[in-house]
C-alpha cells in the first residue's frame, strides 16, 4: 500500500489505515533510548535492519529516514568485521551464514533505488558465491549438515530477483532462479525426503515474520522469479486459500515472533503490530491468488504495493 492508499495526510481515515500510520509512524522513530539510531542495526527487532523490513512491507517510503537506515544496514552488512567472519565460516566447502540478512538487506536497496550502491554489487555478489549445491544457503556450521534451510533462503531470492530487476545481472537472476526451484521442489513446504510438513509453523501465517519462513511468504518469493502456476506450488496455494476468513480477510495463525513494546528481554517490537498484520497478510494473500491464476506478467515481480524513487548516485 502507497502511501497515496494509507491516506496519509487526509482527514478521513478507516481504523485500518489510521494503525497502519501510526506503526509506520512508530518504526521511523530514530531518536531516543529506542530509536533505530540509538541500537545496533540488527537489534531484535527495534534496529533499522528490521523495522525498515517491515517498513517496506508495509509500502512505506520515509523518505531521507529511510535512506538513513538503509545506509546503516548496508554499512553493518558490508563492514570489515562481518567479511572477515564470512572467510572463517567455510565448512566442507560451505559457507555457513545467515544468508537472509544479505538477502533482505540488497532487497530493501533494490526497493530505495539503491541497487547501484557499490555495496548491494559486494553483497550480491558475496550471496550468489555463497550458494549451496542444492539451490539454497544455511548458517548450521555442523560439518554433516548438506541441505539448505528454508529460513536462509527465502531473504537471498527476494534480494537477488529485486538487484537483478534495477541492474540486470544475469549471475543474481540464476541464483534466484534455483533457490526457487529448490523451494518448489519442496513444494514449498514439505520435506523432499518423505513428504512430510517440515515444521508446523511452516503452514501458518505471520506478519512480521522477520527471518522466519511459512508458506505465504515462500509463495510471495518464489513469485519473483517462477510462474505460480507450477503444479508443485498447487497445494501452497491452496493452504493460503483455505485460510481465508469468512469476511474475506486473512489473519495471522502461528506464533506470534513478537512481544510488545515495554517488556523486557528480547523480540521486543517498538509497536503494537496486531492490527497491521491481518491487513498486510490480507493484501499478501489476494497478491498470491491473483499471481497464481494470471500471465505471468501480473505476478508479485513487483507487488502492487511496491513504493520507489529513482536510483540516486552514491558519491
Amino acid at each position: 500500500m502507497g502511501a497515496e492508499d494509507r491516506g496519509l495526510g487526509t482527514s478521513r481515515q478507516t481504523p485500518a489505515v489510521a494503525d497502519s500510520d501510526r506503526v509506520v509512524s512508530a518504526l521511523l522513530d530514530g531518536d531516543g533510548a529506542l530509536g533505530w539510531r540509538s541500537v545496533h542495526p540488527y537489534k531484535k527487532w527495534q534496529g533499522a535492519f528490521w523495522r525498515l523490513i517491515s517498513l517496506l512491507e508495509l509500502g512505506a517510503d520515509g523518505g531521507s529516514r529511510t535512506d538513513e537506515m538503509l545506509d546503516r544496514v548496508l554499512d553493518w552488512l558490508t563492514s570489515d568485521g562481518r567479511r572477515a567472519r564470512a572467510r572463517r565460516v567455510a565448512i566442507n566447502g560451505r559457507v555457513r551464514w545467515c544468508a537472509t540478512q544479505e538477502g533482505l538487506g540488497l532487497w530493501a536497496a533494490a526497493r530505495l533505488g539503491r541497487a547501484t550502491d557499490p555495496r548491494a554489487a559486494y553483497i550480491a555478489e558475496r550471496l550468489v558465491a555463497w550458494q549451496w549445491p542444492d539451490g539454497g544457503w544455511n548458517c548450521d556450521v555442523r560439518p554433516e549438515a548438506d541441505h539448505s534451510s528454508f529460513n536462509e533462503t527465502h531473504g537471498p531470492i527476494r534480494g537477488l530477483a529485486a538487484y537483478d530487476a534495477e541492474v540486470g545481472a544475469p549471475a543474481a537472476r540464476h541464483a534466484a532462479e534455483r533457490a526457487a526451484d529448490f523451494f518448489l521442489a519442496h513444494h514449498l513446504y514439505r520435506s523432499h525426503r518423505d513428504g512430510r510438513i517440515v515444521h508446523p509453523e511452516i503452514v501458518q501465517l505471520h506478519w512480521p515474520p522477520y527471518w522466519h519462513y511459512d508458506v505465504l511468504l515462500g509463495l510471495r518469493t518464489v513469485a519473483a522469479v517462477r510462474d505460480l502456476r507450477s503444479a508443485a506450488a498447487a497445494d501452497a496455494i491452496e493452504r493460503v486459500r483455505h485460510a481465508q476468513a469468512a469476511d474475506g480477510t486473512w489473519r495471522p495463525t502461528g506464533h506470534r515472533y513478537w512481544r510488545p513494546p515495554g517488556r523486557r528481554g528480547s523480540n521486543v517490537e517498538v509497536v503494537d503490530m496486531s492490527g497491521a498484520a491481518a491487513r498486510v497478510i490480507t493484501e499478501q494473500a489476494r497478491a498470491i491468488l491473483r499471481a497464481a491464476g494470471a500471465p505471468r506478467s501480473a505476478s508479485l515481480a513487483p507487488t502492487p504495493t511496491r513504493t520507489r524513487r529513482p536510483a540516486r548516485p552514491r558519491s
